[in-house]
């Protein structure tokens, strides 16, 4: 019988698919006066048919090809001085 060992890098995108869902979970809590914060999963690469973590790589090739105007914009602006 052999133990198939997953990958150092399926390892590491469950790892921070949870890190990123813990989270999510925590930010979106209802507490005694509200949310903490509300997080739009929607507002990701490809939507909800998109990964919660995806690698660099995968980022920059979405912002080369796929990306629209305001993604651009708004990486700008979140950018430090």
């Amino acid at each position: 019988m052999f133990k198939v060992v997953p990958s150092l890098s399926a390892l590491l995108q469950r790892f921070f698919t949870r890190l990123a869902q813990r989270k999510i979970h925590i930010l979106s809590t209802n507490m005694m006066g509200g949310r903490l914060y509300e997080v739009d999963l929607r507002l990701r690469p490809h939507g909800d048919s998109g990964l919660v973590v995806t690698s660099a790589q995968a980022l920059e090739r979405y912002l080369k090809h796929d990306a629209w105007t305001w993604e651009h914009q708004a990486l700008l602006r979140a950018r430090r001085n």
